[in-house]
């Protein structure tokens, strides 16, 4: 495996456990859904850890993410 492709692979791994909260035994999902996240970026167009391709810091990318940790607020 490429060494950019695993550092983004490890990156995006550990967004994905800090986002549900550090949770102990489930490294292989968290690097399994890192892959294929990454892979479908790829694929898109979108950038490495941005899966959604959005802008880093966009409005549009903040709003995902409050929805997904369900901290978003009505505007």
């Amino acid at each position: 495996m490429d060494w950019n492709r695993e550092e983004e692979i490890r990156k995006r791994a550990l967004r994905i456990w800090e986002d549900e909260g550090k949770p102990e035994g489930k490294d292989a999902q968290h690097w399994a859904q890192a892959e294929r996240e990454l892979e479908m970026t790829s694929h898109q167009g979108g950038e490495a850890g941005n899966p959604r391709g959005f802008a880093e810091g966009s409005q549009t990318e903040r709003s995902a993410e409050d929805l997904k940790s369900g901290d978003a607020r009505r505007r």
